[in-house]
């Protein structure tokens, strides 16, 4: 059994190596943020991974250099994952559109059967150009700037509250159990070796 200011020191650093684990097992995850967020005081401070712009482009940000804003704009290192295509075909060559409002898309095919689903279409003239969302796969890094003005939605690292309490919980149980056993309220608990 430990006595005075040894004990003392003992429990405190029992309580700080308690503390020191519940911090390194914070749980965090990608979530949706209010976009308001982005024009707040302390909005540099926020580690922005994924960027939805109003023409319907993606961005992911990476880990080691998530977005972050500065000035009017969220920059850092990550890749485009949609892209935006322009294809333009004479008016006269499409066959049938068709709105997808609660799916976000047009479906347009053409008079020789080529389909494509649009972000949006735009007449000019005697021409309709499709805006076309393209997946892109090469998930290739590079230094990216996007205009906050362009920001449709956006997704943070954020603290998950409740995961962290549940992962907490058996650490904060183990820890107390530790501190009681050093400090001998429960000495003789564990039958001798």
């Amino acid at each position: 059994m430990l006595r005075g200011g040894s004990m003392k020191r003992q429990i405190i650093a029992i309580l700080t190596l308690g503390s020191f684990i519940v911090f390194s097992f914070s749980c965090y995850s990608v979530q949706p943020i209010k976009l308001e967020k982005l024009s707040a005081p302390g909005a540099d401070k926020i580690e922005i991974r994924k960027v939805e712009k109003t023409s319907g482009e993606s961005v992911d940000f990476s880990k080691s250099d998530p977005g972050r804003v500065s000035g009017n704009f969220i920059t850092g290192t990550g890749a485009l994952t949609k892209t935006l295509e322009f294809v333009e075909i004479a008016s006269a060559d499409v066959q049938t559109t068709d709105d997808h409002r609660d799916k976000n898309f047009i479906s347009v095919t053409t008079r020789d059967g080529k389909s494509y689903d649009c972000k949006k279409v735009v007449k000019q003239g005697d021409k309709s150009v499709l805006y076309i969302l393209k997946d892109v796969t090469n998930g290739v890094n590079s230094f990216l700037k996007v205009s906050l003005s362009e920001v449709e939605k956006a997704w943070a690292k954020r603290l998950d509250i409740l995961e962290t309490f549940i992962v907490s919980i058996p650490i904060a149980w183990i820890t107390v159990g530790i501190v009681l056993l050093a400090t001998g309220v429960i000495d003789g608990f564990w039958p001798p070796l």
